[in-house]
């Protein structure tokens, strides 16, 4: 990475991660790599970024005929999130909150920073 890229990277991941307690935020490239950032603390970054990048692509697939764009994947565990969503057409942006009563601010957190980071790559 840049030097350049690589701060504006970091600097969007930490914003998301201190708006949120607990929360872990990563990009990923759309075949599960991991790229930059947190995974939750008892995922391997491997199995976590290729289970992620399954959920999102399903869902594009899954979704491809229903004529409108997939914005976010969202997992609702029985105490937190994980929200998935575009970094542009090469990466993804995850983001696990603990708690999911963040989940609703934290949507629009996610797609700020995927818009800002989609510039990046």
């Amino acid at each position: 990475m840049s030097g350049a890229r690589d701060a504006e990277v970091r600097q969007q991941l930490e914003s998301l991660e201190a708006a949120f307690a607990g929360s872990s935020a990563a990009i990923l490239t759309r075949a599960g790599s991991f790229f930059a950032g947190h995974v939750p603390g008892s995922a391997g970054r491997e199995s976590f970024g290729a289970m992620m990048a399954v959920l999102h692509g399903a869902s594009e697939t899954g979704t491809q005929e229903l004529g409108d764009a997939l914005e976010t994947v969202e997992a609702h565990l029985t105490k937190g999130t994980v929200i998935i969503g575009s970094a542009g057409s090469k990466m993804l942006l995850v983001l696990h909150l603990k708690d999911r009563s963040d989940a609703q601010a934290a949507r629009g957190k996610v797609k700020e920073a995927g818009q800002r980071l989609a510039q990046l790559f």
